[in-house]
């Protein structure tokens, strides 16, 4: 925000009903709760938006949002593991899912992991090439998010996302901010 960027729509949400990735959130912050924090601020000079997304928790984390966070965290470095110049998006998005049901989560439309992992971001929020199901092949210069999320209804969601640049050896991480559930 320092560098002349405003953010609009920045998701807060908290609690169960951050089961939905879009929500923007509303009411007070519950102490014990998963906060979902998502902001894609733009230059307004350059035009070009950035994105990332945190979840935490102000205060003890209930066991079930701490072992999604785990698997999230987890599934985000199989995606980065996998990014570099030619990798098919299709393969990454899979490995993806093939680590939250290893981790014993659903894949789905409803519940569990219920996005694509990412996509490109520059002078549109959402550009190609995106890592989901469709056959993008990543280059040298591509930046994008890696953004895996578990969501479920009684509960809420848990979400990160890091924006990427690819390099001619894998990735770089654009997002310099830490990942701890707990505040």
């Amino acid at each position: 925000m320092d560098s002349g960027c405003e953010a609009q729509g920045t998701i807060v949400a908290c609690g169960p009903r951050s089961c939905d990735p879009h929500w923007e959130g509303e009411g007070v912050l519950q102490a014990h709760q998963q906060i979902i924090l998502d902001i894609f601020p733009r230059n307004m000079v350059s035009r070009y938006y950035s994105d990332m997304s945190r979840t935490v928790v102000r205060g003890k984390p209930d066991p079930k949002i701490k072992e999604m966070y785990e698997a999230v965290l987890a599934a985000q470095q199989v995606g980065f593991d996998l990014i570099e110049p030619g990798a098919n998006s299709s393969e990454i998005h899979q490995a993806v899912c093939d680590s939250f049901t290893d981790a014993g989560f659903a894949v789905g439309e409803d519940e569990g992991f219920i996005h694509s992992t990412g996509h490109s971001v520059g002078i549109d929020i959402h550009e190609r090439p995106g890592i989901g199901p469709q056959q993008d092949i990543l280059d040298i210069g591509n930046v994008i998010t890696v953004e895996p999320g578990l969501y479920y209804h009684d509960v809420g969601g848990v979400r990160i996302e890091d924006m990427v640049v690819v390099t001619d050896k894998g990735c770089n991480n654009l997002t310099m901010l830490n990942k701890n559930l707990q505040l």
